[in-house]
């Protein structure tokens, strides 16, 4: 009993090490995270692709009242469950 117990902590163990590995191998560095915001659109090239495509693009036109901007975006990323910039900001250490 003590051998088997024994062996399955080791085989836990050795398990948990290879995940660790692996998601560190495959975490994407500080550096490599800037060069990708800094691929995104400016607000002003966003605008002008949504009025291409005739998408909605501010509080107002979703129906959403400005003065609740500060609150809303506090709470927005909890709305969806995606993995955004917004959600991610909690989690970004200077």
């Amino acid at each position: 009993e003590a051998a088997r117990k024994a062996a399955e902590e080791e085989a836990a163990r050795k398990a948990a090490e290879e995940a660790a590995k692996k998601q560190e191998e495959e975490a994407l560095s500080a550096e490599e995270i800037r060069k990708i915001i800094a691929e995104i659109p400016s607000y002003e090239e966003l605008v002008d692709l949504y009025a291409a495509i005739g998408a909605k693009h501010s509080l107002e036109e979703l129906g959403i009242d400005p003065a609740v901007k500060g609150d809303f975006l506090a709470i927005s990323s909890a709305i969806r469950n995606r993995l955004t910039l917004a959600r991610m900001t909690r989690l970004i250490k200077e």
